[in-house]
């Protein structure tokens, strides 16, 4: 049991009660005796209300440790997917800047057939002259 247990408190406020009502007959002694257990019972109470206060908020840490926890989660998973999405993006512009390049050699070889081509016409129509 938890030395400060309310019910052992209640417990030691009750036998102390006891045991002061039978060394006291009665009057000022006794009403002095009430006192004291009027305040060692409001002590015990505020104590128990101290560690049921303590004790909710034990537990609403606990929730926000937890809370905390799935976030940091949520914002690691967040970082790993843009990661992935800026190494995705990165290829993808790679990739574009091959197939420009490409097709850019396809357009000169393509310019450069029908410079030929412009060429000898030009030149069969000159020999037929």
């Amino acid at each position: 049991a938890k030395p400060f247990s309310t019910g052992i408190l209640k417990a030691k406020v009750a036998v102390f009660t006891e045991i002061n009502k039978e060394s006291t007959d009665s009057g000022p002694a006794n009403e002095e005796n009430m006192q004291v257990e009027a305040k060692a019972q409001h002590a015990a109470e505020e104590a128990a209300a101290a560690r049921g206060e303590a004790k909710a908020a034990k537990e609403r840490a606990a929730t926000m440790e937890q809370e905390l926890s799935k976030v940091q989660k949520e914002l690691e998973q967040a970082r790993a997917a843009e990661a992935t999405a800026e190494e995705k993006a990165a290829e993808c512009s790679a990739a574009m800047e091959d197939k420009v390049s490409e097709i850019q050699k396809e357009l000169e070889q393509a310019r450069a057939a029908e410079a030929a081509a412009e060429e000898m016409a030009t030149e069969c129509s000159a020999a037929m002259e």
